[in-house]
C-alpha cells in the first residue's frame, strides 16, 4: 500500500457541553499507610476531588497533618483518631471516604458500617469487598441494608480485585457474540513494590511457614477468589463454587529488595490459580504469579467465544499505582449510584476522573 505524502486535513468544533462536576467531591481519607498516602498526594492535585478529613489508627499519626505527613508540608488537615471523630455527611462535610484499613472484610466491615452511619459513601481498597458475596454473604447482606438506609453506596475497587482480572476481561467481552471460556493471566515482579505486598506473598518465609499461614487463611492473593465469581457474574454464570489454589514459589538463588533478602531454598512467592465451575465445568480461570524477582510483568485476557479475543499488557499493570487511581477514579461515580453494595461493574465505565 502506499500512503499519500499530504493528508487531508479537516477541523470539528466540539460542541459538547463541558464534563466533570461543577465542584469538588469531598473526601474523608479513612487509613493512611502507603496505598492511603499515595491517594492523598494524588487527590491533592486534583481539581475535582478536595480531602476534607482523614483518620489513622496509629497513635503516631494522630494529632498531625495529612500534608506533613506525605510531602513535609502542612495542608491544614489534621488527622483524626477514629471514625467517631469525623463529622457526619454534610454538603460542606465529608461526602466520599476512600477506605484502605486491610483486605478481610471481616476485620473491616465495622469501620465500614460506622462510616455508613456518618452518611458516607464508601470507596474501599478491601479486596474482599469486591465481590463479599462469595465468603461474607451475611456480612454483604448487612452492609447493603445500612446502605440503603442511609441512601448512600459502598463498593471495592482495585487493580486486582477490581480491574486487571475482572472488569478489565469483562469490558473485552463487551465486542464478544458470545464466550465460552475466560482465562486471565496476571503475572507480577514484587521486588518493585510495597514490603507490605511482599509478605502479603510470603516472601522471606519457609515452606512450612507459608503452608501454615494458607492453612489459617491469611495468606496467598486476598481477592482472587472474588474476581473469579465476579468475572464469572459479568459473563452471564453463577458458579457453583470457586476453587483456589496456592502454592509456594521458592527461590532457586538468593534475591533481594530494597527491603528484604531472601536466601535460597525459602519462598520467594506465590503461584494462585482460581476456577469458577459450573458444574464440572470450569468457565473462568484465573492464573496469578506473583514473586520476588525472576518473573516478567505481564496482564494476559483470553476469552474463547465468538470471535476469540486476547489482549495483552506488556509490562503489566503497575500495581500500586494503578490501585491509588482505581480508588480516585471511582469517587465521582459512588456518588451517582443507587444506595447499597456495589460491584465495580455496577459503576461507569472506568476512566480517568480529574
Amino acid at each position: 500500500m502506499t500512503t499519500l505524502s499530504t493528508p487531508v486535513s479537516r477541523t470539528f468544533a466540539n460542541a459538547a457541553p463541558a464534563t466533570g462536576a461543577s465542584s469538588p467531591v469531598a473526601l474523608a481519607l479513612v487509613g493512611l499507610g502507603a496505598i492511603g498516602q499515595a491517594a492523598a498526594t494524588v487527590a491533592r492535585q486534583r481539581t475535582g476531588l478536595a480531602i476534607m478529613a482523614a483518620v489513622d489508627a496509629d497513635p503516631a499519626k494522630q494529632g498531625s497533618d495529612v500534608g506533613t505527613l506525605v510531602d513535609d508540608k502542612a495542608w491544614g488537615i489534621p488527622i483524626a483518631g477514629g471514625i467517631a471523630d469525623l463529622p457526619a455527611a454534610t454538603p460542606a462535610a465529608p461526602l466520599v471516604a476512600v477506605h484502605t484499613t486491610g483486605s478481610f472484610l471481616e476485620d473491616v466491615a465495622p469501620q465500614i458500617l460506622a462510616l455508613i452511619a456518618k452518611g458516607l459513601h464508601v470507596v474501599s481498597s478491601t479486596e474482599e469487598l469486591s465481590y463479599p458475596w462469595l465468603k461474607h454473604p451475611d456480612v454483604a447482606r448487612e452492609i447493603d441494608a445500612a446502605a440503603r438506609r442511609q441512601g448512600v453506596a459502598v463498593v471495592g475497587v482495585g487493580v486486582n480485585p477490581g480491574f486487571a482480572m475482572d472488569a478489565l476481561p469483562a469490558t473485552l467481552s463487551g465486542v464478544a457474540q458470545d464466550v465460552r471460556f475466560a482465562r486471565v493471566v496476571r503475572v507480577v515482579d514484587t521486588s518493585r513494590r510495597r514490603l507490605n505486598l511482599q509478605r502479603k506473598t510470603g516472601s522471606g518465609m519457609t515452606v512450612a511457614e507459608f503452608q501454615q499461614q494458607i492453612e489459617a487463611g491469611r495468606m496467598g492473593h486476598i481477592g482472587l477468589a472474588e474476581s473469579c465469581a465476579l468475572l464469572a457474574a459479568a459473563l452471564g454464570w453463577r458458579v457453583d463454587r470457586v476453587v483456589d489454589e496456592i502454592s509456594p514459589i521458592v527461590a532457586d538463588h538468593p534475591l533481594r529488595s530494597s527491603h528484604m533478602e531472601v536466601p535460597t531454598g525459602r519462598v520467594a512467592g506465590l503461584h494462585q490459580v482460581a476456577s469458577g465451575r459450573v458444574g464440572e465445568r470450569t468457565v473462568v480461570e484465573l492464573d496469578l504469579t506473583m514473586a520476588l524477582g525472576g518473573v516478567d510483568d505481564v496482564d494476559e485476557v483470553h476469552l474463547e467465544g465468538t470471535p476469540s479475543l486476547d489482549l495483552v499488557v506488556t509490562g503489566g499493570l503497575p500495581g500500586d499505582l494503578a490501585t491509588v487511581a482505581a480508588l480516585l477514579n471511582a469517587v465521582p461515580a459512588i456518588v451517582k449510584v443507587a444506595p447499597g453494595l456495589h460491584t465495580v461493574l455496577d459503576l461507569p465505565l472506568p476512566h480517568l476522573y480529574r
